[in-house]
């Protein structure tokens, strides 16, 4: 919640793609399943990030950043 009232405060213009539709309701900008499984592998790298700053240690510490993997194994 910081950050939303930081964002709005300094007027942010934030853009969801995913909602961009036609006239008909059709969407025009649509992200496929390996963005999902990459914005997955980033979110659980971030969170072992966040709780080693909070003291804790977790596997998820092993986790790199999703650029850095060739292929889905």
């Amino acid at each position: 919640m910081p950050t939303l009232d930081h964002i709005l405060a300094n007027k942010i213009r934030l853009i969801d793609y995913e909602k961009i539709t036609n006239e008909k309701g059709e969407r025009l900008i649509a992200f496929g399943r390996y963005a999902g499984i990459a914005g997955t592998i980033d979110f659980l790298g971030g969170i072992g990030q966040y709780l080693l700053k909070m003291g804790f240690t977790t596997p998820f510490l092993h986790i790199s950043p999703s650029y850095k993997y060739f292929n889905l194994e």
